[in-house]
């Protein structure tokens, strides 16, 4: 991307975002709705489980999370 001309990928993205990003007035519930998920205790151990493994962290958890996430 960073060889692209900066202009038309910022055009192109409006484009983009105009016609698949939700309105400004559904966010409130999606936000809440989300929010409360990751307040849940099902979140809560895998977030600690992965955490405890290395998420965010340089190494093999973090360059394969697709397929180890499932571990937690």
């Amino acid at each position: 991307m960073a060889g692209f001309d900066r202009a038309a990928v910022a055009t192109m993205k409006g484009w983009v975002d105009a016609i698949t990003l939700p309105d400004d007035s559904e966010y409130p519930e999606q936000s809440a709705f989300f929010a409360a998920r990751l307040g849940g205790p099902r979140y809560r151990s895998w977030a600690e489980g992965a955490f405890a493994a290395g998420l965010q962290q340089a190494g093999d958890l973090e360059e394969r999370l697709g397929t180890r996430s499932v571990e937690f």
